[in-house]
């Protein structure tokens, strides 16, 4: 607690000076990477049921791995796993 309590903010006209520095500027966002399992507004498709979910999860090569075993797990969890 000692350490962070000495802890000040940046100012604004240092941040810009690194930041040039630097090139953060330059460089390009990462692409998100949320697996495609909603529609545009961000929903889950009408009349999806939360195992269809999970399925649409696992089965997204897009998705990212970790979510796609959790996915998994939750069906066997579930016990459908033998309907994936």
């Amino acid at each position: 607690a000692d350490l962070l309590s000495r802890i000040q903010p940046m100012s604004p006209q240092a941040w810009a000076a690194a930041s040039q520095r630097l090139k953060l500027h330059e460089r390009p966002a990462p692409a998100p990477t949320t697996p495609k399992t909603t529609t545009p507004t961000g929903h889950a498709p009408q009349g999806s049921t939360p195992a269809a979910f999970l399925r649409s999860v696992m089965n997204d090569p897009q998705a990212p791995l970790a979510l796609r075993v959790e996915a998994a797990r939750a069906l066997l969890a579930a016990g459908l796993g033998d309907m994936v």
